[in-house]
């Protein structure tokens, strides 16, 4: 089952500033690297 979910990137900008991070599921990257992985 797919399901599309949208984000806002002032949704992200808010949650990093408060809370220093944010959990994005069903993205895809090697450790310390920033090239996503086909799979996500």
């Amino acid at each position: 089952m797919r399901q599309d979910i949208v984000v806002d990137a002032e949704l992200i900008k808010d949650k990093l500033n408060i809370e220093g991070r944010i959990a994005i599921y069903g993205i895809y990257s090697d450790t310390g690297k920033s090239i996503i992985k086909p799979e996500s």
